[in-house]
């Protein structure tokens, strides 16, 4: 038998988009990461992608999308610049 757990859904925390915003960059536009951060700008990057993601999060669950499915195609799309399915 496959139980469901009754937990409710919790949205990223700011800290953790900013971390794999971060870390996308780090590794798959490494250039452009080290580029951002001796010209300073990286930490400013990093905010614009999480409202960015927040707000398109935000969009899809105000015209119906279900939480989860809108947060995964936010993070997917502006975090991990992917296309979205």
């Amino acid at each position: 038998m496959v139980t469901y757990s009754e937990e409710k859904f919790s949205p990223p925390e700011r800290s953790n988009l900013r971390e794999q915003a971060r870390e996308f960059l780090r590794t798959s536009r490494s250039a452009e990461y080290y580029q951002l951060k001796r010209a300073g700008t990286l930490q400013a990057e990093l905010e614009r992608k999480v409202e960015t993601a927040i707000r398109y999060a935000e969009n899809l669950m105000v015209s119906g999308e279900w939480e989860v499915r809108a947060w995964n195609r936010a993070i997917r799309l502006v975090i991990l610049e992917s296309d979205s399915d």
